[in-house]
């Protein structure tokens, strides 16, 4: 090790004192443990003296971004109900959606608004997978997503007129994203030039032991298409610039870092200012609409029925 660049030594005997430890060497990766104990999501504390608990929950706001949310009422999946006689534990998800087929019907029409509304895609793939028996949560989800598009309808895809032949292709998979079954979730997005022509938000079908084994699913589908589009262009007398994603039977790869990866879109939930980033790199561009007037939403529960007006 040496000083700095730009630094020098007053003399031969001279020190420089670490304020926090390298990266890199075999003690670095146990310092941050020595500050934070791991933990996932939220955490609960619990003691027999008020006092200590107010005093710990200081100690964190004051060295970390923390929100208190009193007493406890869902945790790791359970719901915590305090009655008289006790403490109630439930996994309830809520009551079933009275009428299914109302639900089926509005997860089919998002399934038909993906072809021009990427952006869908995940929801769409979470919706779907309780068409059977879905929940009274679910349906409220469908809702919101239609609040969505209502407030800002004029999306739509340009096929930009770049004279390019050249297929890009990005990839991604989302690790154990299932919480009932654990598989993982890929996607892809493919772009002819330019222009956004096949991207795909699907749960695997098996469940994969490690990240390198999710990536490498991922990658097989999007190399399938790729291959599909490149037979179809050359059926059609438009033969795409090769090479597309392999060259001399090794395939050639690209590591795209968190911010620019478009296909996260497909594979999580964003923040709002993500989605609208992913949105503008998917070359979605806003076309302003005509669209007035209100939509009659019927949410059913039981035996009774609640109209809500949507305006836009």
């Amino acid at each position: 090790m040496k000083f700095p660049s730009g630094m020098f030594s007053p003399s031969p005997n001279h020190v420089c004192l670490l304020r926090k430890s390298l990266y890199g060497l075999k003690q670095a990766s146990r310092q941050w443990y020595v500050r934070l104990a791991v933990y996932v999501d939220d955490i609960l504390i619990s003691g027999n003296d008020s006092y200590e608990i107010s005093a710990l929950k200081s100690f964190l706001s004051l060295e970390f971004k923390v929100r208190d949310l009193e007493n406890l009422h869902y945790f790791l999946g359970m719901e915590i109900l305090r009655e008289a006689q006790g403490i109630i534990l439930s996994a309830d998800e809520g009551p079933l959606v009275s009428n299914p087929t109302v639900y089926r019907y509005l997860v089919g029409k998002l399934n038909y608004l993906t072809h021009t509304r990427p952006d869908l895609s995940f929801f769409v793939l979470k919706l779907s997978q309780y068409m059977q028996s879905p929940r009274l949560s679910l349906y409220m989800t469908a809702i919101r997503v239609l609040r969505y598009l209502c407030s800002d309808p004029g999306q739509r895809i340009i096929l930009n007129s770049d004279p390019s032949q050249k297929f890009v292709a990005f990839c991604d998979a989302d690790r154990a994203s299932c919480p009932e079954s654990r598989c993982s979730v890929s996607g892809f997005y493919i772009a002819l030039g330019r222009s956004p022509i096949t991207r795909k938000s699907k749960k695997q079908a098996s469940i994969s032991l490690s990240s390198a084994e999710v990536e490498y699913r991922s990658m097989r589908r999007v190399v399938a298409e790729l291959t599909w589009l490149t037979r179809l262009l050359e059926d059609l007398s438009v033969p795409p610039s090769l090479p597309v994603l392999y060259l001399s039977g090794l395939i050639s790869l690209s590591h795209i870092p968190s911010s620019p990866q478009l296909t996260d879109l497909f594979t999580k939930s964003l923040s709002g200012p993500a989605h609208i980033s992913a949105l503008r790199k998917l070359d979605i561009t806003f076309v302003p609409s005509n669209l007035r007037g209100y939509v009659e939403i019927i949410v059913s529960h039981g035996s009774s029925q609640k109209k809500i007006k949507e305006e836009s």
